[in-house]
């Protein structure tokens, strides 16, 4: 299930007897993630609160950014779905690299995309990360196996290192399964 358009919206809001703003927020990047957060604090009238807000993720990042890099920048596959495999896009690639990793499959401030289980299977990724788009850790270690149980995966440096893990979304966030 998709997002509802910003279309709709607007069309839903035209309906209510009050002038109703619509914000259309579509966040591609970090960058982008920081500036619809003053653009929240700016419409709710919460520029100072957002203002904060802003400058202390900017504040982690940059520390993050700064220290020093790992031995070799491990392959790192960001897997926002397991069956079909879809990679990773938006801010997550550069989450990836921001943390000292390279992410082989998504681009950043570009949509995930599918990546083939071969084309996984040969880039030999060091860390996969399963994030299945909104789903809480319980849900996502329900869909592992799409991925830990395919032809190849215990040969993956990740699978002999340890190096798989499932993430926790906390209910409500980007789930649009609802």
């Amino acid at each position: 299930m998709r997002a509802v358009s910003h279309a709709t919206v607007s069309r839903a809001a035209r309906r209510l007897a009050a002038d109703v703003p619509v914000l259309s927020l579509e966040p591609a990047t970090l960058g982008d993630i920081l500036a619809t957060a003053a653009t929240v604090g700016a419409a709710t009238g919460h520029e100072r609160e957002a203002g904060r807000l802003v400058a202390s993720k900017r504040a982690r990042m940059d520390a993050v950014g700064s220290l020093p890099p790992p031995a070799g920048r491990p392959r790192v596959a960001c897997l926002e779905w397991t069956s079909p495999t879809m990679a990773a896009g938006h801010w997550l690639p550069e989450l990836a690299r921001l943390a000292g990793g390279g992410d082989p499959f998504g681009q950043a401030g570009e949509p995930s995309r599918d990546a083939g289980w071969d084309e996984i299977l040969e880039a030999a990724p060091d860390v996969v990360v399963l994030m299945p788009c909104g789903f809480d850790l319980a849900r996502t270690l329900a869909v592992s196996a799409d991925v830990t149980r395919r032809p190849g995966f215990g040969q993956l440096p990740a699978a002999r290192t340890a190096g798989v893990v499932a993430v926790d979304v906390p209910r409500g966030v980007g789930d649009t399964s609802r």
